[in-house]
């Protein structure tokens, strides 16, 4: 029950999250928002945090903290 628009956001959304929560040490939220086709990091940023309830460098901290 979800559009084609709204099914290929999440699969993007999803992806970014695993690169944020996995991430290569040089990696940036600019270098995932791009590679998932998020032209717009605001809106990236935007959409991201209304479905994971936290901003995308959130993730990505978290994640650097824990694998330190």
């Amino acid at each position: 029950g979800m559009t084609p628009t709204h099914w290929f956001l999440n699969i993007r959304l999803n992806g970014a999250l695993r690169d944020l929560m996995y991430p290569k040490a040089n990696t940036t939220v600019s270098d995932v928002a791009d590679k998932w086709g998020f032209q717009h990091l605001s809106r990236f940023s935007e959409q991201y945090r209304k479905v994971f309830r936290e901003l995308p460098s959130q993730t990505l901290a978290k994640a650097r903290s824990r694998q330190s």
